[in-house]
């Protein structure tokens, strides 16, 4: 059935699934750091410990701290090789992959931040539209600055299209969690985690890392 903007149950439903997918996203971030703490990296995971660990921190920004010293700790050898050495070379490929994800995070989580506290209005031309609420006025500048057409809120279309970059997001978790496990459990040089790394690092816009076999 395609979205209308003038129902309004569209629009709730599109607001639950920006709920629904920054829900995943959390999941995937307790996933990823289940893999940095694991003892037995690229084996069974048990994620209940760091689903603790994300779930109680307080927004993306501490998440983001959370995740990118437990990779500093895991990886700490790796981090302090030499520059030309290939566990270096890694681990600073994955580790800027790592701010990457999270900076593209923390540019789309104004939307959820909209969905959840935001609120819906009708409009004279017979639009449904989410809008920040009125006391929120740093809300009220941020998706006026966005671009014009957001100004007045969103409706279900221009929520459903936000969305993709939000499916997107979900994806690098989950693709940079085999990541972590297969640098703690392979060589550097491993097709393991030489083709998911670059897969990323494409998707990412970022260059690829061709490492050789030392021996």
């Amino acid at each position: 059935m395609e979205t209308s903007n003038k129902n309004p149950v569209h629009l709730y439903a599109a607001i639950g699934r920006v709920t629904t997918t920054g829900g995943d996203i959390d999941d995937r971030l307790a996933f990823l750091l289940g893999n940095l703490l694991s003892p037995n990296p690229g084996g069974t995971v048990d994620v209940s410990f760091a689903s603790v660990i994300i779930f109680s921190a307080k927004s993306m920004d501490q998440r983001r701290e959370i995740i990118l010293k437990s990779f500093h700790l895991r990886f700490r050898s790796m981090l302090e090789a030499k520059p030309n050495q290939n566990q270096r070379r890694a681990a600073d490929f994955v580790e800027k992959m790592l701010k990457s994800v999270f900076a593209k995070l923390n540019q789309d989580k104004w939307l959820r931040n909209l969905a959840a506290h935001g609120t819906v209005l009708s409009f004279p031309d017979g639009s449904c539209r989410l809008r920040p609420s009125f006391i929120d006025f740093d809300g009220m500048d941020r998706l006026a600055k966005r671009t014009p057409q957001y100004a007045t809120g969103l409706t279900a279309i221009e929520i459903e299209s936000e969305l993709n970059k939000y499916g997107a997001a979900v994806d690098n978790l989950m693709t940079l969690s085999m990541i972590v496990a297969a640098l703690a459990s392979q060589p550097p040089h491993s097709r393991e985690f030489l083709e998911p790394a670059n897969a990323l690092a494409q998707r990412l816009g970022q260059r690829s890392i061709r490492l050789r076999d030392p021996s």
